[in-house]
């Protein structure tokens, strides 16, 4: 999902758009959460404690929505720093990019920094990783259409019982 509407593989959408999803509902999850548990996936390179890429290998990290969103400019969500980035004009695959927990939170969120930007060789690494196909097939979700179902029937809130009326 791109928190707009279903992705297009998904068979039997539970809602035409997320704003009409039953699971992206404040409340149909625990307490006042929502059942709908967006995330981002993003491929990284990994950097030493230097800044200096260390490696071609391409990793996987999901972002929970609480370090997708958010306009905070010390701790900057990723599409804060995604849109920080832009308006400097720097590709996000072209900075060193600097991931710290907020400590000042009880739930996991993370938060995005420039260091630098990269240098010729590192830039060269980056681009062959956005353009191999290995790249894309680590940041889709692949989901079964039985996990799915399993999915839906776990995650959609049991049915309210109406209080009848006793005569």
């Amino acid at each position: 999902s791109n928190s707009i509407n279903p992705d297009g593989k998904v068979e039997s959408p539970q809602a035409k758009t997320c704003v009409q999803c039953p699971q992206n509902i404040k409340g149909s999850g625990t307490g006042e959460s929502r059942a709908c548990r967006y995330q981002q996936r993003i491929a990284v390179l990994l950097a030493d404690a230097d800044g200096n890429v260390v490696s071609p290998d391409t990793y996987l990290l999901s972002l929970p929505a609480t370090s997708v969103f958010g306009d905070n400019k010390q701790k900057m969500s990723m599409q804060a720093y995604a849109r920080h980035l832009n308006a400097h004009k720097a590709p996000l695959a072209s900075v060193i990019t600097e991931l710290r927990f907020d400590t000042e939170v009880t739930h996991p969120r993370l938060c995005f920094k420039p260091q630098r930007v990269l240098t010729q060789e590192e830039l060269a690494l980056a681009i062959t990783a956005q353009q191999d196909p290995e790249t894309a097939n680590l940041v889709e979700l692949k989901i079964t259409p039985k996990e799915a179902k399993e999915l839906q029937a776990t995650s959609l809130p049991a049915p309210k019982e109406e209080e009848g009326v006793e005569e």
